[in-house]
């Protein structure tokens, strides 16, 4: 399930300035100018202006930062709850409420996450929460998603989301009149991922990248020996009854993750037909990039010799490592 985990915070992040508070909006601003001078050496009556004042307009400034390392987090196929780190930080001078949504990029990646929820604190809704923040004080956002299963995502596929906060409740003023007695509301937010600058809003991108075995299976066979070939008979051995017959296997793991448990079986009388008698059988594990020799013997498997249904297992099969597998039988 994927869940917007809101938590506010009052420590700052490395994008709000250490510096002293910003004047907060609607304050008053006056001061008076003083003309000083002298006559002949005397001093004369100062002169004093001033202005009407005014006061201090709100600054909107938002912005969102994924904090992930490269902005990108890696997953399984089928995991769930996996975590992606945002930070909200409100650049401006005064308390505001966001709105939070979630979109999936189209383009540029492989697959869009699961479940789509946000958790403000108060329950799970879909796609969109609010959360207020005080002036130069961010809040953390913990986004969780399920990952599609394996068919679905293969190794290193990538699902990207991008969080957007927009403020709420107020009303551009950039292209408005100055009035000086008047707050008004200068929106002062940069581009972010989606969006563009001043319009209130800001978005960061997190990643979902998938790291998985990728397995791949290939089963030939040859024939070792038969009866005439045995008895010192010429040409080539042939697959007639009483024949030595190898099946050979190679299981590569082409991903980036390692598998466990992995099985190769084989169920001679699947076809209702009792044709091979197991001899024996046996895997080597290896480098994917070397080849395997099928009439070499390995580690032996532990099947026992007449079986008619052959389990060969490797726990693990690394990434970059290929398995050698082979069942020996006799041709009934």
């Amino acid at each position: 399930m994927k869940k917007i985990l809101v938590i506010a915070s009052t420590m700052l992040f490395g994008f709000i300035s250490a510096n002293a508070a910003m004047t907060a909006p609607n304050t008053d601003i006056n001061n008076t100018a003083t003309l000083s001078y002298e006559v002949s050496g005397v001093a004369q009556t100062t002169v004093d202006a001033s202005d009407p004042g005014f006061v201090v307009d709100r600054k909107i400034d938002v912005q969102v930062a994924n904090t992930d390392t490269d902005k990108s987090v890696d997953v399984t196929p089928s995991a769930v709850d996996q975590e992606l780190h945002f930070t909200i930080a409100n650049l401006g001078n005064d308390q505001e409420t966001y709105t939070l949504s979630y979109a999936d990029i189209a383009a540029g990646d492989q697959y869009d996450p699961t479940n789509c929820q946000i958790d403000a604190g108060a329950g799970f809704v879909d796609f969109t929460t609010t959360i207020t923040i005080a002036a130069e004080t961010n809040a953390t956002v913990i986004v969780q998603c399920d990952i599609p299963a394996q068919g679905t995502v293969h190794d290193d596929d990538n699902g990207t989301i991008v969080l957007t906060a927009t403020v709420n409740g107020r009303t551009k003023a950039n292209d408005d009149a100055d009035v000086a007695d008047q707050v008004q509301d200068v929106f002062a937010d940069g581009a972010g991922e989606t969006d563009s600058a001043y319009n209130g809003d800001h978005s960061d991108r997190g990643n979902y990248h998938v790291v998985s075995a990728d397995l791949s299976l290939v089963k030939t066979s040859i024939v070792t020996e038969d009866p005439v070939h045995a008895a010192g008979g010429a040409g080539a051995p042939h697959r007639i009854p009483g024949a030595t017959v190898r099946y050979c296997f190679v299981v590569d793991n082409n991903g980036s993750a390692d598998a466990s448990n992995v099985k190769i079986t084989d169920d001679f009388t699947a076809d209702g037909k009792d044709n091979l008698t197991v001899v024996k059988a046996g895997y080597t594990v290896q480098a994917n990039t070397d080849a395997c020799d099928c009439t070499a013997d390995g580690t032996d498997a532990g099947v026992a010799a007449g079986a008619t249904s052959v389990t060969i297992t490797v726990d693990p099969l690394n990434a970059g490592q290929r398995e050698c597998a082979y069942i020996e039988a006799t041709v009934n």
